[in-house]
């Protein structure tokens, strides 16, 4: 492992799980840098596709290798709890994956991370829920001189929210994964906490115990679909360390790859993603009059 943090007040920090992430590890770290995190805690699965070596290069990230089962750590829950629990109680947090991009109420129109802490912290909430929208391309077929994150520029509208007893409270279905694969995902998550010793997430970033949930909501753009896809299902596949043996990634190859249908990701449920508002104007994340009073 490579130890690089010095604890400071008022620092955000950012805490994930990964397995050959390569692809994402640019765009990631400069997303969430410029976002406003300051120090980020990346537990290493076995990565064999230089992943490892390419995060102990930097400065501001934390880096430990656990070569057990993803499946049996509850998909690196048991990690991530410790290693959240170690470094930070008394922190706002970030639980998210490598492919998630952390999307907020107003941040088009100026409003920072930090303006929503102070939010968060003025009102005595410690955890913002959030929905995972798949974010995906017209078509997997790919071109070099582009850039898969931004050819990435469709979701799906018609997601299925529940109340549900466990935080953050809202049962999510839906998305582009669910019509390719039969499934019905659980799309709720909860990426960002206030850190404390007694708190712990149930179900990898999907849940977590009790704290004072916010009146406003997140969403997470999930970049599932980009760079080498198909070659990260089949690597799910064969791994066998993904929910249910990995038999929604089987459904979407079955879809996508083993039949005859058009190459097109688009249905008649697909929008082009034009910014947070638009999130909000679909449903898919809110905000109360509260927050929109300091706006």
């Amino acid at each position: 492992k490579k130890l690089r943090y010095k604890e400071k007040n008022g620092d955000v920090l950012l805490f994930l799980t990964v397995f050959n992430g390569i692809e994402f590890i640019d765009w990631f770290l400069d997303y969430y840098r410029r976002l406003g995190v300051d120090h980020f805690f990346i537990v290493d699965n076995g990565s064999d596709d230089g992943t490892f070596d390419r995060l102990m290069k930097e400065k501001d990230v934390s880096v430990f290798q656990n070569l057990g089962s993803f499946s049996q750590s509850a998909c690196g829950v048991f990690w991530t709890n410790h290693l959240m629990r170690q470094f930070g109680v008394g922190h706002w947090c970030f639980h998210v994956d490598m492919d998630e991009a952390f999307v907020f109420p107003d941040m088009e129109s100026g409003r920072t991370l930090h303006d929503l802490l102070d939010y968060m912290d003025g009102h005595g909430y410690q955890s913002i829920p959030s929905v995972m929208v798949d974010i995906y391309p017209e078509t997997l077929r790919k071109n070099k001189d582009e850039d898969p994150f931004e050819n990435s520029m469709y979701i799906d509208s018609d997601y299925f929210f529940m109340r549900n007893e466990l935080p953050p409270y809202n049962f999510i279905q839906g998305g582009i994964r669910a019509r390719l694969s039969g499934r019905s995902l659980l799309m709720t998550k909860a990426p960002l906490i206030k850190m404390a010793p007694d708190v712990a997430y149930i179900a990898n970033n999907h849940q977590h115990s009790h704290l004072p949930i916010s009146d406003i909501s997140s969403v997470l753009l999930h970049y599932k679909f980009i760079g080498d896809f198909i070659g990260r299902i089949d690597e799910a596949i064969e791994r066998k360390e993904h929910f249910m043996g990995a038999r929604f990634y089987k459904g979407i190859r079955s879809e996508i790859v083993d039949s005859e249908k058009s190459d097109t990701l688009l249905s008649e449920c697909s929008v082009a993603y034009s910014g947070p508002n638009q999130l909000i104007e679909l449903g898919l994340m809110t905000k109360s009059p509260q927050w929109m009073q300091k706006s």
